[in-house]
């Protein structure tokens, strides 16, 4: 919690205030982006593994199935954000 405190007006010593504020403009948009890769997973995932713990089969479909999902929801975005800039 302190680390911060000390380190921003580094940060923006050294990178100036325009270029920091890109910075925290781009992080916003990554913390959008975990909340819309990680939206509902959490929940909906362990459920599915609860009900179906004992078939190995049904177990490896919903891991690959959910990473697969993640992966789309990552890499969709990310291409618009490296396309953007």
């Amino acid at each position: 919690m302190l680390i911060p405190l000390l380190t921003y007006p580094y940060l923006i010593r050294v990178l100036g205030k325009e270029t920091y504020g890109l910075v925290v403009f781009v992080q916003a948009i990554v913390a959008y982006m975990v909340i819309l890769v990680g939206f509902g997973f959490n929940i909906s995932a362990t459920r599915e593994i609860s009900i179906h713990r004992e078939n190995k089969e049904k177990l490896n479909e919903i891991v690959s199935s959910v990473l697969i999902v993640k992966s789309l929801f990552f890499f969709l975005p990310f291409s618009f954000l490296v396309f953007c800039y």
